[in-house]
Parts: structure tokens; C-alpha cells; sequence
């Protein structure tokens, strides 16, 4: 098997990569692995890098994901459909929301453990011509990631859980929402205005926020979520419940929540709406979204056995 490390120079901050690509090479070698590192050098390019050096080998090749939650995107994008790719993930990007879902202890930093990890099929989301692993999200959630993005660009202060504070708060005055349409696969439809909405793979995003405590990414199913509109002294008990993944057991959120699992949905929104899709922000107008189960291959950490 080759190894190949994928590091998204413009992810997290300066002193999470540091010595990074040394590290890589010392363990690497000492484990007598064979071994590449690239850079990522534009949007999109993690995703060409799968696809060519897949298509190069007819032996599996893991690609490791060092950054955040776009840069496993990225990967995963161009790991879907390729039989001989596997991903890993070093998480040295802002949020890190995707491996939270398997290791809240951090354990995905070992490159040694790492190296000598062991597949699972997962579960991959195809919504129109992108795919996601961990969550799409629209509504508030996605203007705070939009929030983020752009005062990101002003100071480099602005990461993981201090940054998605600060972007909750600066929207929590705006409490801007999203008028859409979601047909399920069951027939269900749902119309009408609603403050967020998400629909998960993974269980966490925004920084360690438990969005969807019971999603599993193997089980072949999206768990969806929207809140409908409500004042802002409500919305603070809602989303200190968002946070720890206790919305769902709460009476008083009732109200407010609506709850389903699909495979397939069929979202539209009017109008075209900013949409987050596992960190990276986009506009649309509708998505045909889909569950692939077992699409890709997850490397997890020796330690995660």
C-alpha cells in the first residue's frame, strides 16, 4: 500500500502544521512505508490529487487528509468511485468536526497509529454534483459559517470554537432564516420558513457542536433537522441543547423541532440560499440529496480498533 499525505497549507493555523511533513517523513520511514506529500495549492485540488494518483496505481493507496473538514471533503470527493483509494484524516484544520464523530480524544494526530490503521466502509452523501461525509447545513448555520469565513479573512484569531462563538453571536441579532421545501423519500413534504437546518452523516460541526448525537456515518441513513422560527430567549435554550446533543430529548423543544431520517430528499430553496456542505460554504437553488452506503473507506487509527 502506498501512503500518500495530502496537507492544505491554508487550514488551521501556523503552529498546527509545524514540523508536520517532517513528522510524516521521520515515521514513515522508520516504519519503511512508501510514502509521497503533497500540497494543496487552489480549491478543489485535494480532489484531483485522489483522483490522479488513483488512477496511476493498482495497488490501495490511503490518502491522508491533513486539515480541516474541507480538506477530508475534498479527499473523500475524489475517493468516491475509486476502488483502490482509502482516506484517512490528520486533524490539523479549524473545526475537526468529522473525526470528533469517531475520537473526541484527539487520538487522529498519531501518525504512528495512523499508518497502521484499518478500514471501515462509510457512508458518503452525494447533494447534486458535490458530496459530503459529515453535514449540510442551511439556515443560521450556515451564516455563521459565512460569518466566519469572511472575518477569517481579517484575523487569523477567527478559529474552531472561539470563532464559531463569535459568529453566533454577531447572527444571533440577525436570526436569519430560510424559506425552502423538502420532499423525503417516504412522500413526506415539508414547506415553510425555518431558522436552520441540517442534514447529518456525521454527529458534530461548528467546533463541537453534537448536532445530530444519534447520526451514524455506516448506517446507511440521514438524520434531518430543522427548527422553525422562535424568539431569541427560546433560541438560547435551544442551542445550548444543540451543543450537547440533548435537543431531541427535551419536551419544550417539540415545538420548534422537526425530526426524520431518509435516505433521499429533495431540497429547494426560494430564494437561492448560502449552504454550508461539511464546512465549505456554497449557493444554490435545490439539491437532490442521496445517501451512497459503504461509498468510501475510512482508515481509522490504530488506537480505534
Amino acid at each position: 500500500m502506498k501512503h500518500i499525505f495530502i496537507i492544505n497549507p491554508e487550514s488551521g493555523n501556523a503552529k498546527s502544521h509545524e514540523g508536520l511533513e517532517n513528522r510524516i517523513s521521520v515515521v514513515c520511514e522508520s516504519l519503511g512505508v512508501e510514502y509521497s506529500i503533497f500540497y494543496t495549492e487552489h480549491p478543489g485540488h485535494a480532489e484531483q490529487i485522489v483522483k490522479d494518483e488513483s488512477a496511476k496505481s493498482s495497488d490501495k493507496v490511503r490518502f491522508y487528509a491533513c486539515g480541516g473538514d474541507g480538506t477530508v471533503n475534498e479527499v473523500v470527493s475524489g475517493a468516491v468511485g475509486c476502488e483502490n483509494a482509502e482516506f484517512a484524516v490528520v486533524p490539523v484544520g479549524t473545526g475537526n468536526d468529522f473525526v470528533r464523530t469517531f475520537s473526541p480524544d484527539g487520538s487522529f494526530l498519531s501518525l504512528d497509529d495512523q499508518l497502521s490503521g484499518t478500514p471501515l466502509r462509510i457512508d458518503a452523501v452525494s447533494a447534486g454534483e458535490r458530496f459530503f461525509v459529515n453535514m449540510l447545513n442551511v439556515g443560521f448555520d450556515s451564516a455563521v459559517v459565512d460569518t466566519i469565513s469572511r472575518l477569517r479573512d481579517k484575523s487569523r484569531l477567527m478559529r474552531g470554537n472561539f470563532a464559531y462563538i463569535i459568529g453566533v453571536l454577531l447572527n444571533f441579532f440577525k436570526m436569519p432564516k430560510t424559506t425552502l421545501s423538502c420532499e423525503f423519500d417516504d412522500g413526506e413534504k415539508l414547506e415553510g420558513e425555518f431558522l436552520l437546518s441540517a442534514f447529518s452523516n456525521g454527529k458534530y460541526y461548528g467546533g463541537g457542536f453534537k448536532a445530530a448525537a444519534s447520526a451514524e456515518p455506516d448506517d446507511g441513513i440521514l438524520d434531518v433537522l430543522f427548527v422553525r422560527p422562535c424568539s431569541r430567549l427560546v433560541f438560547l435554550s435551544l442551542i445550548s441543547m444543540y451543543k450537547k446533543g440533548t435537543l431531541l430529548e427535551s419536551k419544550r423543544s417539540l415545538k420548534y423541532v422537526v425530526f426524520k431520517k431518509c435516505r433521499k430528499a429533495k431540497v429547494t430553496f426560494s430564494p437561492d440560499s448560502y449552504v454550508c456542505i461539511d464546512g465549505e460554504i456554497v449557493s444554490d437553488h435545490s439539491f437532490d440529496i442521496e445517501v451512497l452506503p459503504g461509498a468510501v473507506s475510512l482508515s481509522l487509527p490504530r488506537s480505534k480498533k
